[in-house]
């Protein structure tokens, strides 16, 4: 009889290769054992399309084997799941979870990124899911928050063995448990660092070391990617054996894994999208999917790996259709900010961000003309920075758009030891200064960060002079990634003369990220000005006023590759001395994220409703949005002032044009009658005002 052939893309198996086959088939313990047959027999789903159902593998075929490689007696260890959304991986995993306590049962961890998203995992997935499904309600012991025997929010006890939730954010929880499973979920959104402790995830492993020896122990460990470079799933990925879920063309039979690149539709909606076969190059319409990803298979891309390591997305998922992927490529497309959701959501992909500084002299090429000290039309809030130096206090007020476009609307520089009142005295009236926005409405700035790295107890004295108002934060710039915009505060004390004098918050701010986030902005800038004449939702508006030294402060850093704490990790490094401008502009994002991140889409409304309409059609009142500072900020009523050159239609710069005239006030030249080498010592800011 004749071998049947291999096709495309397909190496012929050995016959030793064959002979191992069978024989693990001849020893693979009963369906009933297995994971995938448990979920099918008992698990109750909870939300979604099919809620109330039992869990089904017909429509997410894939994940059979992922989860039998967890059974009793299966070889692998640690199993990686590197994924989209919308792929039905957190009930596969609490069905895992489930079949330990029913059919395994030991100590268990269930690791979330954070201690509240564990809370918030146990209300929405996985005690609904406990209290659907007949099985597991028996097993797990009810909750009793008064019973030690019984069940809590972050404890599930059952028979032989229990299940504890911990945040990955806490040292506590991980440094207290001794462990045989662990599910460690979103794995990418882990601190690199927790407390200066070490990394989390080299805690979770610790907690498994008594397995070692018996070699039972099992760790599932999933996450969306994040960041190119920084992304604990995509390493973990990477070292091991690489799975891919390849299907067949209907058309032609060869079997290969479906990737985006291969995807065809139209420039427009409707995109009528359709995936492009690899080796017959026909067309195959999305009503194919179904049967191509039944009909799939696991395929290893790195058999050497040291474990089974898988990759699933949105183009395999039942739950997404072609077309919806085509539809968010042409949002990305029109909306390039939105390219990281895109790849880390949708394609299960790392993203890269602009890490190499931006060209000088090509950001001199975007610069727009928009009036200084004014809201933009467009611009919903605005925050300013301070950075504190040995003979001067620079800042920078920066407004903010709801696509977290960064518009530069004012900054410069007070001169003065800061040591002395005068300075300070000087950003008292700067702080007090409204801005005006289209229609002559006055707004205060929302927020104002200072840096309080140097001269700390000089600027505590500052932001508590302020503190009835809540505008003014002191901000303590800390290194490293995947740490929050701005943290939880610490308190300080305020001391006059080695006394205290009262207290102050000192607010972390995660830079490494923030930098991350200014470069990406940058990078919208030199992608140019679209035929309408504007720059890209997200980019960094860069007024005309400024020059090269100042954008040259702005990308003053790099990222270079350097071992932290045994990682092979980007770190920020700077390029050239001075980067104050960076730092002002990071400062200014972090207050941003502070005030906007929590925002619900009716505060967005009314936020769009008094910002973007004349002040008589503004309704309702603003200060329940970031109190205090912004209630009593209602619009003046003044007679509307006419709109400056530019104004309603920024920007006003064609994407060819040639870089403005240098203002006033530029490097080596004389601003109000004062000549200096240099802007740093005559200059009083960087629109040319003396």
């Amino acid at each position: 009889m004749e071998a049947t052939r291999p096709t495309v893309g397909e190496t012929p198996r050995p016959t030793l290769a064959i002979v191992a086959s069978a024989l693990a088939a001849s020893i693979r313990p009963p369906a009933d054992d297995l994971p995938s047959a448990w979920i099918a027999d008992n698990l109750i789903l909870v939300d979604g399309p099919r809620a109330g159902e039992r869990w089904s593998a017909e429509q997410t075929p894939f994940w059979i084997e992922v989860v039998d490689q967890l059974a009793p007696d299966s070889p692998a260890n640690r199993v990686v799941v590197r994924k989209s959304a919308q792929v039905g991986f957190s009930i596969v995993a609490i069905g895992w979870l489930g079949f330990l306590a029913d059919r395994s049962p030991g100590r268990t961890m269930l690791v979330q990124p954070t201690v509240d998203l564990a809370k918030t995992f146990n209300r929405s997935k996985l005690q609904p899911s406990i209290n659907a499904s007949p099985v597991l309600r028996r097993k797990v012991a009810p909750l009793k928050s008064r019973d030690a025997a019984g069940s809590s929010m972050f404890t599930k006890v059952f028979p032989g063995g229990s299940l504890v939730l911990v945040g990955a954010n806490s040292s506590v929880g991980l440094r207290s448990q001794t462990v045989k499973f662990v599910f460690a979920d979103e794995v990418d959104d882990y601190p690199l660092d927790l407390d200066g402790q070490g990394d989390p995830m080299g805690m979770i492993e610790a907690r498994q070391m008594a397995f070692r020896a018996a070699g039972d122990w099992k760790r599932l460990e999933g996450s969306t990617p994040t960041e190119a470079d920084l992304s604990r799933i995509d390493q973990a990925y990477e070292a091991g054996d690489q799975r891919v879920w390849e299907v067949p063309c209907p058309f032609c039979g060869v079997y290969q894994d479906l990737v985006f690149e291969q995807l065809r539709y139209n420039p427009a909606p409707p995109v009528a999208a359709h995936y492009e076969c690899t080796a017959c190059r026909e067309l195959i319409a999305h009503h194919h999917k179904r049967a191509m990803v039944a009909a799939g298979r696991w395929c290893a891309r790195n058999p050497a790996g040291g474990y089974p390591s898988y990759h699933v997305d949105t183009l395999i998922s039942a739950l997404v259709t072609w077309d919806d992927v085509a539809g968010m490529a042409l949002e990305v497309e029109a909306d390039p900010a939105k390219g990281k959701t895109f790849d880390n959501l949708w394609l299960g992909r790392s993203h890269k961000s602009a890490g190499d500084a931006p060209d000088a002299e090509k950001l001199l090429l975007y610069r727009e003309a928009y009036p200084v000290g004014r809201l933009v039309p467009g611009l919903l809030y605005s925050v300013g920075s301070v950075d504190v130096q040995g003979n001067r206090l620079e800042w920078a007020i920066y407004g903010f758009d709801r696509r977290f476009g960064q518009w530069l609307l004012d900054g410069g520089v007070i001169l003065g030891d800061p040591t002395t009142p005068e300075p300070w005295r000087e950003l008292d009236d700067l702080i007090a200064r409204p801005l005006r926005d289209a229609w002559g409405g006055l707004w205060p700035v929302e927020a104002w960060g200072i840096d309080a790295g140097y001269l700390s107890s000089h600027v505590y004295r500052f932001v508590g002079r302020h503190a009835a108002s809540g505008r003014v934060f002191a901000l303590d710039g800390r290194e490293g990634w995947k740490m929050p915009a701005l943290g939880l505060p610490s308190v300080k004390d305020i001391t006059f003369e080695g006394r205290r004098v009262g207290a102050v918050k000192l607010w972390p701010v995660g830079t490494w990220d923030l930098k991350s986030e200014v470069y990406g902005a940058l990078a919208l800038t030199l992608a140019g000005f679209a035929d309408d004449g504007r720059l890209a939702p997200g980019a960094f508006h860069l007024h005309e006023a400024i020059d090269k030294e100042w954008i040259e402060q702005a990308t003053a850093e790099r990222l270079v590759y350097r071992v932290v704490r045994g990682h092979h990790l980007p770190v920020w490094a700077k390029t050239q001395k001075r980067n104050e401008q960076l730092d002002l502009a990071v400062y200014a994002r972090a207050l941003a994220h502070h005030l906007s991140d929590s925002l619900t889409g009716a505060d967005w409304l009314a936020l769009e409703a008094a910002r973007l309409k004349r002040p008589e059609d503004v309704q309702g009142d603003l200060g329940a949005l970031w109190a205090p500072g912004l209630a009593d900020a209602a619009p003046a009523a003044p007679e509307a002032a006419k709109a400056a050159p530019g104004e309603p239609g920024s920007p006003t710069r064609p994407a060819n044009a040639s870089p403005p005239a240098a203002a006033p006030g530029a490097a080596g030249g004389e601003v109000g009658g004062r000549k200096g080498a240099g802007w740093i010592a005559p200059r009083k800011d960087w629109f040319g005002r003396a």
